[in-house]
This record gives C-alpha cells, structure tokens and sequence, in this order.
C-alpha cells in the first residue's frame, strides 16, 4: 500500500492506497479498532477514511466505485440537476404568473364591461330626469 503525493499541501492518495485503506479499515472495525487508530496506522487522516466510505457508495472495500473522474462528473451532473431544479421552479412559477395575468385580464375586461354599462345606465337616468 504506497500513497502518492504531489508537491502541494495537500496529499492525494491513488485509488490502490485507498482501496487498501478501506479493507484495512473493514478488518480493523471488525476488530474493534477506531478509525484514528487505523488511519495513524496507514498514515492518512481518520476523516479520509470516511469520506472514501462515503465516495464509494458506502459499500465496504473491494473496487472502488468511482474513479476521481467519476467523482468529477457526478459533482457536475448535480450540479446541473441543481440548476435544472431551478429553472424548473422558475418556469413553473413563470407558468402560474402568465395563467393569473391572463386570469387577471379577463377579469378587468369584465369589470370594464360591467363599469361601461352601469356609465351608459347613470346617463340615461341622468337625461330622464334632468
């Protein structure tokens, strides 16, 4: 189990590392080990350990399920579902704002109707009397 680490700050770790990791990890819990322990003994942090849980679908080690690459497109296929989500809830809502404007429409078009005649009724009653 070698780890691979760049010049940076931060270490990357290649998928074989971190598959072994996660097998390293299911025997050490079934022996009732924590993850600070296991993680001092393969040499990462313990949270790496739970995030590569979490990156492989939960699924105890073996394969891991994704690739970075995988990782990748998967964050940007959410992301994208995150704005279709968006732009769903904003044409809906454009949806309902052009069904009440037309609603609204046709209810001042009867008002003016009904403003219209009662005018037309005032004037009558004004020259029958006047």
């Amino acid at each position: 189990m070698t780890k691979k680490t760049t010049g940076t700050k931060s270490k990357r770790y290649s998928d074989e590392f971190i598959r072994d990791a996660l097998a390293t990890w299911d025997r050490g819990r079934k022996e009732g080990k924590t993850a600070k322990v296991i993680a001092a003994e393969i040499g990462c942090h313990p949270s790496m350990l739970s995030y590569w849980r979490a990156r492989n679908g939960g699924k105890p080690a073996g394969a891991l399920a994704k690739t970075r690459l995988e990782v990748k497109a998967q964050r940007a296929k959410q992301k994208l579902n995150g704005h279709a989500t968006k732009a769903t809830a904003a044409s809906t809502w454009q949806a309902e704002s052009a069904a009440e404007v037309v609603a609204l429409r046709r209810e001042l078009a009867s008002l003016r109707e009904e403003n219209e005649l009662l005018t037309k009724m005032v004037r009558l009653v004004a020259k029958r009397d006047g």
